[in-house]
């Protein structure tokens, strides 16, 4: 949408809308548990249905379906996105949790002490890119692992970091992604601490993470 806004292309803005309507419409629909038998044309004006909505959602879908500006198209699409983000938001915080630490990281801690050590291994050779590789899937795997013993419906594809982060920081856990841009043995000093704090939380609730004495071990154990 915002290459057509860009481009004054209606047909692409149009286009690209209704492909906006009718993702957020299906969210809509699935996080509020309606059913509409008739298809989507036939109920884009049974919003109503939806106890919880974004605010003016009629009108946007009416500006992104009939107006003739590709950049009022877009301004609508986004709000209309940003409106379904906050009810899918609003529901993920209802939810439970779905799992325990224990549950979670069970046996798990070989993997994660495996990837500390090619994130420091990385960082000691100087390689910045491939420290950031390493670092962003480490924290980001942990953070949504902790997430779901809080929240149940986190999701690391769907959710900024800062949404699904809270249980991480709680637990002391090092922002390593926080250090990707600096000296390099400052991100793998941070590398041990994130592998010193883990291993500590996960003993404290008995997650299996000292029945291995690295990855090797535990991969002959499968």
């Amino acid at each position: 949408m915002r290459d057509a806004a860009v481009d004054r292309n209606l047909s692409d803005a149009r286009y690209a809308g209704w492909k906006v309507v009718e993702a957020s419409w299906e969210c809509l629909a699935l996080v509020n548990q309606v059913f509409f038998e008739k298809g989507l044309a036939k109920s884009l004006g049974s919003s109503t249905a939806f106890n919880d909505r974004p605010d003016r959602i009629d009108e946007l879908i009416t500006t992104i379906t009939t107006s003739s500006s590709s950049a009022d198209i877009l301004d609508a699409g986004e709000d209309l996105a940003r409106g379904t983000r906050a009810v899918l938001r609003r529901a993920q915080a209802s939810a439970p949790a779905t799992t325990t630490i224990r549950e979670q990281f069970q046996r798990g801690y070989p993997e994660f002490k495996d990837a500390v050590r090619k994130l420091r291994a990385a960082c000691n050779r100087g390689d910045r890119v491939g420290a950031n590789a390493d670092a962003w899937p480490l924290q980001s795997d942990v953070t949504s692992m902790l997430d779901k013993t809080v929240v149940g419906l986190g999701d690391g594809n769907f959710n900024r970091h800062s949404e699904i982060d809270s249980a991480y920081r709680r637990h002391g856990l090092p922002d390593l992604m926080a250090y990707t841009s600096g000296p390099l043995a400052t991100l793998a000093e941070q590398a041990d601490l994130f592998d010193q704090r883990l291993g500590d939380l996960l003993g404290e609730h008995s997650a299996g993470w000292d029945d291995y004495r690295d990855i090797d071990e535990f991969r002959a154990s499968m």
